[in-house]
């Protein structure tokens, strides 16, 4: 049985990944492009992405809301982490994420001046330095395991490859997107 459908857009780092989140923790679940689906702005009138639908009706928007219900309702809940404390910094990580990253890439996307370029330019790479440092004193975002924080990190990362953003000079950044590429979900098929 089908666990839900999501709603997702191909080149966009907060949704193109959580089909494989659910086939990787057992939970079947349908990806469907946004953009090819009539029926998604009546479902989700604000026509944003991810848009989940669970078997049973239930809808979900937002990247972390929907991560998180993919994988409470799994049978590996730990890969938020086993800890109460990991999986608090693994939710700060992902929030981080989702919400200083994506923004400061997508100002460079809509910049209409050079300037506006250059100082979104300056605010990626401030964050780079943070992620890079934090690296520093573990192999992962919140330790020595890869979690969901990571994985979506890495579809960050795909994304600022994308945007042709070079992090090549951020050795620790560099070493971690190579072995969180190596987790299986990566292998899992998209939809």
């Amino acid at each position: 049985m089908t666990f839900g459908t999501l709603y997702y857009n191909p080149d966009y780092a907060r949704s193109n990944w959580l089909v494989a989140l659910g086939n990787y923790l057992g939970l079947s679940i349908k990806g469907k492009v946004a953009s090819d689906c009539p029926e998604f702005p009546e479902l989700f009138p604000l026509k944003r992405t991810p848009a989940f639908i669970s078997s049973d009706g239930y809808k979900l928007t937002e990247s972390l809301a929907v991560a998180f219900y993919i994988i409470n309702s799994s049978s590996k809940p730990e890969f938020a982490g086993r800890t109460v404390k990991e999986q608090a910094n693994n939710w700060r990580w992902y929030s981080y994420l989702t919400s200083d990253m994506v923004s400061s890439v997508g100002s460079i996307f809509y910049a209409k001046t050079e300037e506006e370029k250059v100082a979104a330019t300056r605010v990626i790479n401030q964050n780079l330095d943070y992620i890079n440092n934090s690296l520093s004193n573990s192999d992962f975002l919140v330790g020595d395991n890869i979690l969901v924080c990571d994985i979506f990190a890495r579809s960050f990362f795909t994304m600022l490859e994308h945007f042709n953003i070079d992090y090549s000079n951020y050795d620790n950044i560099e070493k971690y997107v190579s072995a969180v590429a190596k987790h299986p979900i990566f292998s899992t098929p998209k939809a």
